[in-house]
């Protein structure tokens, strides 16, 4: 079972760049959460090398009670896109895969909320991603949970006070 990195997106351009190629590096694969949609994204990764998975995608971190944000280039998570989450790190978990690193912009709350389900799915446990450095984006949390088949999608979240 690989371990779970969370960065922000400079961390990872960074891990990615000075590990993909040389071959005394472990594997890895990498979660990409970015701003804009695919066609628009300045970063796409791919596989090659040391990364042996992934998966780039988008969307906004904001919450239900922001969806009046929502515009062209602000999106809400969607069950689609927790599908791509899942189905890619179903693909990856019995590969050998030392790492899943995961990043968005921050590396703070998109991104510590994906880590949390696929942890709480694959582990059963999420704490390493609650309190800290982290403020997990709840919505994100429970639509990647639910993707996973732990669908504990709360009226009220204890965290933030966020309406789901």
């Amino acid at each position: 079972m690989f371990r779970i990195k969370v960065m922000d997106h400079q961390s990872a351009f960074h891990y990615v760049y000075n590990h993909a190629g040389f071959s005394g590096n472990k594997n890895f694969a990498v979660l990409s959460i970015q701003e804009y949609p695919t066609d628009m994204m300045g970063i796409q990764y791919k596989c090659g090398g040391n990364c042996k998975g992934a998966l780039n995608v988008w969307f906004s971190d904001i919450t239900d009670k922001d969806r009046e944000r929502q515009g062209t280039y602000i999106k809400l998570i969607t069950e689609e896109d927790a599908e791509e989450i899942y189905k890619f790190v179903m693909n990856i978990k019995d590969k050998d895969i030392d790492q899943l690193i995961i990043h968005c912009n921050m590396g703070v709350s998109r991104s510590p909320a994906v880590a949390a389900a696929i942890s709480k799915a694959l582990t059963g446990s999420d704490d390493e991603f609650f309190g800290g450095k982290f403020i997990p984006n709840m919505v994100v949390y429970y639509t990647v949970l639910k993707a996973f088949g732990l669908d504990n999608t709360p009226q009220f979240s204890n965290h933030n006070n966020y309406m789901i």
